[in-house]
């Protein structure tokens, strides 16, 4: 995956967070450096997500799902999380999953991670379907091949700070490379806390261990559920800096979920759901657009269930966003006619009707 030792650069300002590394590969497999220059000043971009994706996925996706129906219950506690959602999260990119209280995305995430298993439908991780796979070889896909960060930190008490980060290693049985621990540690900079305890480390100092651990043992992708919902917004600000700079400089791949605007902006590619479906996607965010596309789809899906909609749209007046061309699936931003021209309206997945899905 092109991956280097050598440590991240501390540029935490708006241009360090949102212009690329040269040579890091896109979703589409180009490198960003020729995104970059591409869409140097382009504007973002929401256009409606696609109802169906090719299968199978294409080699720019790090992972994928096809169908994936996520479904808690039976009878009138029937509840359907996920509804037949197609996706696929870019390799060599952040990707930020949004959406209202119940909306799925924190089950996406877990049913693409190996975490839960879904009702139906299939999902790919780095070439291998896991949605088939036993508890025994699910836990060693993500013993080896996905990293975490959770909301909650999850460190262990007893463990210092540079035990915490090589415990998927040493749970492995593989070797600790000397040379990427220290990159990694340098690049959280915690190179003075490492024999300190969780209890020693502040709420920031420890999400960082979090995000080490999760990338030590190089996984294939990183999956990071609410990553800052517990830390103040200096302490997010430097967690959310190190995940953008570990994709763009190390060729990572970081899935993560957020309710947060701000930390959203951090994404190269911001995804949102409602209603366990896949509405729209957001290309080269902030926080300003985040935020608009976040008003106009809550105001399109209460019309939706208000009545005052036609069934199976969720239109939104040009005047709220402007016009965008329909999303072509497999095509990067410079491939779909029009992209770039200006902010794009949120038409999402024309023909589904979203009564009886979770609020």
């Amino acid at each position: 995956m092109g991956r280097h030792t050598n440590a991240i650069p501390e540029d935490d300002s708006p241009a360090g967070r949102h212009e690329p590394g040269a040579g890091t590969p896109t979703h589409a497999g180009t490198p960003t450096h020729n995104r970059a220059a591409a869409h140097a000043g382009a504007p973002a971009q929401l256009r409606p997500a696609p109802a169906h994706l090719p299968d199978p996925p294409g080699d720019g996706a790090i992972a994928s799902a096809r169908g994936l129906t996520k479904v808690y219950g039976a009878g009138n506690t029937q509840v359907r999380a996920l509804d037949a959602v197609d996706v696929d999260l870019g390799r060599g990119e952040l990707t930020a999953i949004m959406g209202p209280s119940g909306s799925g995305k924190s089950t996406l995430m877990h049913c693409m991670a190996g975490l839960d298993s879904p009702t139906s439908g299939s999902v790919v991780v780095d070439g291998v379907e896991i949605s088939r796979m036993s508890q025994r070889q699910l836990t060693k896909l993500r013993r080896t091949r996905i990293g975490f960060v959770f909301q909650a930190y999850n460190l262990v008490p007893t463990l210092t700070a540079a035990e915490n980060i090589t415990l998927p290693l040493d749970i492995a049985r593989r070797p600790v490379d000397q040379a990427r621990f220290d990159a990694v540690v340098r690049a959280v900079g915690l190179e003075d806390r490492l024999h300190h305890r969780p209890s020693e480390l502040s709420g920031g100092q420890q999400q960082r261990v979090a995000c080490a651990r999760a990338l030590i043992a190089e996984p294939s992708v990183v999956f990071a559920d609410e990553p800052t919902g517990n830390l103040d917004s200096r302490a997010a600000a430097e967690v959310l800096g190190f995940l953008r700079r570990s994709v763009d400089d190390l060729g990572h791949s970081v899935v993560m979920v957020t309710h947060e605007a701000s930390a959203a902006a951090y994404a190269h590619r911001v995804l949102f759901l409602a209603d366990g479906r896949l509405e729209a996607e957001l290309l080269r965010p902030d926080a300003a657009t985040i935020l608009d596309a976040l008003g106009a789809l809550g105001a399109a899906r209460e019309r939706r269930l208000a009545g005052d909609a036609p069934a199976g749209t969720t239109a939104e007046p040009a005047a709220v966003l402007g016009a965008v061309p329909a999303a072509v699936p497999g095509a990067s931003p410079a491939e779909v006619p029009g992209a770039g021209a200006g902010p794009g309206a949120v038409p999402a997945n024309a023909g589904h009707d979203p009564s009886g899905h979770r609020a």
